[in-house]
């Protein structure tokens, strides 16, 4: 009878699982020293083609070994590698025999090359980073190369580490975007030389590999250190890229399409393989090796028979009356399925182990008969599931290592010896385990015993449901037997009737066997033909037909088929005997009820490779304490010699510890737990975990699935980014074929799962691009995860953006969050509102003001209603273009308010110069405008203009100012503002009463204000004229494309009277209205000319025949001289001229009256006065404007801190919490079992005391003799009685 372990012996023994692919020879890294790796010889490489093949195997892994030891940082080499010879050639005397060595375990195969990669290496990867693989495949050619060990050690990171290329490996890939917006080829690291090309040599860009087959060219003085999984053929190549942003190794993130960033999450190809059960907790540290060369040892398959031990367990948990029954029944169909030639025995177990039949060549029906006649009719006592491994060891080690023990177990070890007593001598004997877990109280080490020998586990409950699935998935291990079909029906009704069908391809059909098992029934009423199988051409297959088998005593019919069935769909028709319910003789175990299971295998036709279907589970052992083991996928692989076999109906069972079965449905769509969309790897997650115990997990794979000859299964695309070349299998593309297929994953194991606890969160979003994009605006798309993984539906998204990959990928809570706000359409935003798991996701928003001009990089993770967050998505990068800001509100308002004070100013000016009350004083003198200094054109593709402006000492009204910009709408606002940028000779003035106005383009169609040059002294007049000087200007005024500037320097008087600031008002004329100041300007001889229909009247001399004042010539040696550049649209010389006449100011008295004068000077006080208030206002107001946007960020960012402090509480909290119910759940567990090995006792004693019938007296003397299982000191102790 079974006891429950010590809960801490049980926490010991799973923190010896490993998890990852269960179909490869196991290899060990001790001391540094890689042992057991296994390299196959396919049987179709010819010998006598390939007579250099071994020599280069041996040579290619002896300069992998030393490459390994220096790019693991002296932490890893080949120690042993055996190599296994095909028993196609010729048998050597330096061969060993091989015995658990295999074609299909080996980690390394060399086979011949494929036409999707020609003799290119490839490892078959199942997605998972971090995962171990199923093998790498090389060609004999491959491993000629001198570049071979190299090429090895590359794969081997994808092979036992799990990382992935650093390279292009598609062709919508080749490049990433950098941060300036231009463009690099994708590698790591930076320090590579390289770049795209096309046949010719030309130079690829980005886009051109849609029309052109582009590949990487390297400059010969390339001396990068790093990356081994970009290109090790490179001889500078040693390391592999790390996370130390100081080393020259720094792994490049900006490469976003790499397929390490992709599905590793930017974490850089070291730090995954140090994270590895090889390095993590300073596992096999650096240490000096001398000598890096292998042990070789060479093997040769010489096509063994099967060599199987059977080990029942028989303690008294095995109940008599269903459990006991059931096992027989099937170890019989087990048994009959042998081969001839094969060589089986039988052991059972309690406490002790006891050989039941030896180890049998069976040869005639009679051997088979002989071993089912040997299975056990009872149970009795304990326990010691490590008696019954060590008696299948000795039963194996005559005929030498290798073999199979087939081990079925209800409950767990408590009687020595133990599994671990025994553990050392299964690894060395090379022996496979198979295990059966019968129960929920099996013991809990079995999947760690299987999985450590390449063998499978299964689960099965305690009514033996799968029974007959699993002796049937054993049979066809290591073998070339397939599985077509399997299922079972229940009995309600004796003699009722069942049909079903199966699909048989033309890939097989040879030796095929449909069999079927009446469980718990009687067949003696059964009729004649109790099962009929109809051929797909009609042919009826009844008990009168060749091969129909009736075995009563085993409860079979069996139908095997001559020859090579026909492909097409068969049909059956079954007929039930009565029902006859197996009876439990236990407490608390179940009847089992009548039902009727069925089997179809089939071997390979012969004609073609058979389609095949090879799967493996992340996890056996799923310790809930464990972040990593929290999440179970579930992957298959449908292929025909490496083919991908596409569009496949694939459908998971999975029996949970209480017998409920739960389906699920797996893709190959590239989307949540698959990699690659069609590539034929198939793959779901299994989120539907809700206790602890075992759960089994089989495959059922039909429907028309198209095999693609030019897919790789598990590569994908198959370009050569080195050579830019695609090959191409044959000119046949592929075929359709309808296929049944049934495949057994094994068994899982849960444990420390907390009920009522959200441990998934939704699934990592690996498929985000960016569907359009404008300067504003970013079309996002993606396939929604769900809420568990990719089941149901997500909360929210939380969608981040940063100008810093760095801080994306390594604190994405401190990146900028989109919130609806930024949604095109608030309304119906994603980000609030995601549709369920696999529904195709869009979000269209506007990139944050705060990136213009920037790179941005984007990426998202789904959140469910527990606030549980996945990983974060693919991220995709986005330049924004450079967002015009529209005007600042303080200048418009001033500029707004300047402009009505000039109107005002320009009204009445113009009142009194009608009345004639402006006269001219009488010493003025004509003034001439300035010539210009030199002749030279500004530059016209920035459209840029000179101006000097002339102060006028003698006081005298002079024309506006114009500054002659090629389009008239193209107008200024401007600021005063401190310019310090000048050159030193241009520097402003106080002195000469200078300031520096800064005026910004306005873009827009819309007028502006003009510029006003806020002088220090108000009473300067200006003379302006086109200057076609461009080199006065000093380097440090030169226009500022970035900002779209333009610098005036003003030099105002030193002297004179009050101008009321009439050089604005004309220069606003000039500008602003234009075409009414030409009129005024062109009225003929008027002495003084009026400019009606304007905000101001302009003061004008004497009118002289109309000149161009921007190309006019004057000089004056009197006058103090200002620049001002203007930046606009480009010029043109027919239309950048603002023409207006040479004009000569009329005689003083004939401006100003002296009666006028103070009135004028009173108003321009006045009017200063109040634009000094209004200034004073408007920068009070600015100034609380900045204070509440700066109190608005600090808020914001605040809030944003207390945001990430909650996340980090809820954490804290959340971990407190689950801390505190796993510490209840095990106190639960401990007394559970308290509990649990108390009834056990108690139902031993009560057995003891049925099978003695004495009372309960003679039970408490006895009680130490039985607890011993010592029969002597029982008699001793019944005697004294």
């Amino acid at each position: 009878m079974g006891r429950r372990s010590d809960p801490m012996l049980i926490l010991l023994v799973l923190m010896t699982i490993t998890t990852g692919c269960l179909c490869s020879n196991p290899v060990t890294l001790t001391n540094n020293g890689y042992s057991t790796v296994l390299v196959a010889i396919s049987e179709k490489v010819p010998e006598p083609e390939n007579l250099d093949l071994v020599q280069n195997i041996l040579t290619a892994f002896t300069d992998a070994s030393e490459y390994l030891y220096g790019a693991t940082k002296n932490r890893a080499y080949f120690k042993d590698v055996t190599v296994l010879i095909p028993h196609t050639w010729k048998d050597m005397p330096v061969y060993e025999d091989a015995t658990f060595e295999t074609f299909e375990k080996a980690n390394i195969r060399v086979d011949l090359p494929t036409g999707h990669r020609g003799n290119r290496p490839f490892t078959r990867t199942y997605g998972k980073c971090g995962m171990i693989g199923a093998f790498t495949h090389v060609t004999p050619v491959s491993l000629g190369l001198t570049t071979a060990g190299r090429t090895l050690v590359h794969h081997w990171g994808h092979y036992r580490w799990g990382v992935f290329d650093e390279f292009a490996t598609r062709k919508t890939n080749l490049f990433y975007q950098n941060h300036d917006g231009s463009h690099s080829p994708t590698l790591c690291t930076t320090h590579i030389r390289a770049r795209f090309v096309d046949e010719s040599g030309q130079e690829c860009r980005p886009g051109d590999e849609r029309t052109r087959v582009c590949h990487y060219e390297f400059e010969s003085d390339t001396s990068a250190q790093a990356s081994v999984m970009f290109h090790p053929e490179l001889p500078s190549v040693t390391d592999f890229c790390d996370s130390d942003p100081s080393s020259p190794n720094y792994h490049n993130l900006n490469a976003l399409g790499s397929d390490q960033n992709q599905f590793c999450n930017f974490r850089s190809t070291w730090d995954v393989i140090s994270a590895s059960n090889d390095f993590s907790g300073n596992n096999n540290p650096p240490r000096t090796v001398y000598d890096t060369r292998p042990t070789f040892k060479l093997v040769y398959y010489r096509q063994y028979a099967e060599r199987v031990s059977i080990v029942l367990d028989v303690s008294g948990s095995i109940d008599v009356g269903t459990l006991l029954p059931r096992l027989n029944q099937e170890a019989s169909k087990y048994i009959n399925s042998f081969a001839d030639g094969s060589q089986v025995g039988l052991i059972t177990f309690s406490e002790r182990a006891t050989v039941d039949h030896a180890l049998t060549n069976i040869t005639t029906d009679s051997h088979r008969q002989s071993l089912i006649s040997a299975l056990p009719a009872s149970t009795y006592g304990s326990t010691s599931i490590g008696a019954g491994i060590q008696a299948g060891l000795s039963m194996l080690k005559p005929t030498g290592p290798g073999g199979t023990i087939v081990l079925m177990t209800d409950g767990q070890e408590n009687t020595a010896p133990m599994i671990q007593d025994v553990w050392p001598d299964v690894l060395l004997q090379k022996v496979t385990v198979v295990t059966i877990a019968i129960g929920q109280y099996a013991d809990m080490s079995l999947e760690d015993l299987a999985s450590q020998t390449s063998g499978l586990s299964f689960y099965d409950t305690e009514d033996a449901a799968h029974l007959s699935e699993i002796f049937t998935a054993i049979s066809t291990q290591d073998s070339d037997v397939i599985q077509l079909s399997a299922g079972s029906v229940d009995v309600m009704t004796s003699g009722e009737t069942f049909t079903g069908t199966c699909r048989i391809d033309s890939t097989v059909g040879s030796n095929t066997t449909f069999q079927f098992t009446y469980v718990c029934q009687d067949m003696s009423i059964l009729p004649a033909s109790p099962v009929i199988l109809y051929a797909p051409d009609g042919t009826e297959y009844d008990s009168m037909s060749p091969g129909y088998v009736i075995d009563t005593t085993a409860g079979t019919v069996q139908i095997t088929i001559p020859g090579t069935a026909q492909a097409g769909q068969w049909s059956y028709s079954i007929t039930a005997g009565t029902t006859d319910p197996c009876i439990s003789t236990t407490v608390g175990i179940p009847n089992i009820s009548p039902a009727i299971q069925t089997s179809v295998t089939t071997r390979p036709s012969g004609n073609q490779p058979p389609i095949d279907c090879v799967g493996t589970l992340a996890h056996t052992v799923m310790n809930f304490r464990v972040e990593g083991q929290r999440v179970q996928t579930c992957y298959l692989v449908v292929q025909q010699d490496y083919s991908c076999g596409l569009n496949a109906e694939v459908t998971v069972f999975v029996t949970e510890p209480t017998g409920q079965e739960v389906q699920l449905t797996m893709s190959d769509n590239g989307v949540g737990a698959d990699m690659l969309a069609n590539d034929g790897i198939y793959s779901t997650y299994f989120p539907g975990i809700d206790k602890n115990g075992r759960y089994n997990v089989r495959v059922q794979v039909s429907g028309r699935v198209y095999i693609d000859n030019n897919c790789l299964a598990g590569v994908g695309e198959n370009w050569d980014p080195f050579s830019g070349t695609t090959s191409s299998s044959s000119s046949d593309d592929g075929y359709h074929v309808e296929i049944d297929r049934m495949v057994s994953l094994g068994s899982f194991q849960v444990t420390n799962f907390i009920p009522g606890q959200d441990y998934f969160p939704p699934s990592r979003v690996i498929d985000v691009q960016i569907q359009t994009s404008t300067d504003d605006e970013v079309v996002l798309q993606w396939t929604a995860p769900g809420g568990d993984l990719d089941n149901g539906q997500a909360s929210q998204y939380e969608v981040v953006v940063s100008n810093n990959i760095t801080t994306l990928v390594q604190d994405p809570d401190s990146a900028v969050t989109l919130q609806p706000e930024h949604c095109s359409d608030q309304t119906d935003c994603v980000i609030n509102n995601p549709s369920g798991s696999g529904t195709e996701e869009q979000l269209v928003f506007n990139i944050p003001d705060e990136f213009s001009g920037e790179m941005v990089y984007m990426g998202l993770r789904g959140v469910d209603e527990q606030g549980n967050m996945g990983e974060l998505s693919n991220i995709v990068s986005h330049k924004v273009g450079n967002r015009q800001k529209g005007p600042d509100i303080v200048i418009t308002v001033v500029t707004a308010f300047a402009a009505v004070v000039i109107l005002v100013t320009c009204i009445v000016g113009a009142v009194l110069w009608k009345k004639g009350k402006l006269k001219r004083p009488p010493s003025a003198a004509k003034t001439r405008p300035t010539q210009s200094v030199r002749g030279r054109r500004p530059d016209v593709e920035r459209g840029e203009g000179v101006v000097r402006a002339t102060f006028n000492t003698n006081q005298v009204p002079l024309p506006p100012i114009t500054t002659c910009t090629v389009d008239r709408t193209t107008l200024f606002q401007a600021q005063k503002d401190i310019e310090e940028d000048l050159e030193e000779p241009k520097l402003v003035s106080h002195k000469r009463g200078e300031d520096v106005v800064r005026a910004n383009v306005n873009s827009r169609p819309t007028r502006l204000p003009p510029i006003t040059t806020s002088t220090t002294n108000t009473t300067a007049m200006f003379v302006v004229q086109k200057d076609m000087e461009v080199e006065d200007l000093g380097p440090s005024e030169g226009i500022s494309q970035e900002r779209d500037e333009t610098k005036m320097v003003a030099t105002s008087a030193k002297q004179g009277k009050s101008s009321i600031q009439l050089a604005n008002c004309l220069l606003f004329c000039s500008s602003h209205l234009l075409d009414t100041c030409r009129s005024c300007l062109q009225e003929g001889d008027q002495p003084s000319t009026r400019l009606a229909g304007t905000r101001r009247s302009l003061l004008q001399a004497e009118q002289q025949e109309e000149l161009d004042l921007c190309s006019q010539q004057a000089h004056s040696a009197e006058r103090d001289e200002g620049t001002m550049k203007t930046g606009g649209n480009q010029m043109s010389d027919q239309k950048s001229s603002v023409h207006s006449p040479n004009l000569q100011p009329p005689p003083y008295e004939e401006l100003f009256h002296d009666d006028q004068e103070e009135d004028i000077n009173i108003v321009d006080e006045e009017e200063t006065k109040r634009q000094e208030e209004e200034k004073v206002r408007l920068q009070e107001e600015e100034k609380k404007r900045l204070q509440e946007e700066q109190k608005k960020k600090e808020e914001e960012k605040r809030k944003k801190k207390k945001r990430k402090e909650d996340r980090r509480r809820k954490k804290e909290e959340k971990r407190r919490k689950e801390e505190e119910e796993r510490r209840k759940a095990e106190e639960d567990q401990a007394r559970r079992s308290e509990e649990e090995r108390r009834r056990l006792e108690e139902e031993e004693r009560k057995r003891a005391q049925d099978r003695l019938g004495v009372e309960t007296p003679i039970l408490d003397r006895l009680a130490p003799a039985i607890q011993q299982h010592d029969p002597a000191a029982l008699e001793v102790s019944i005697s004294n009685y």
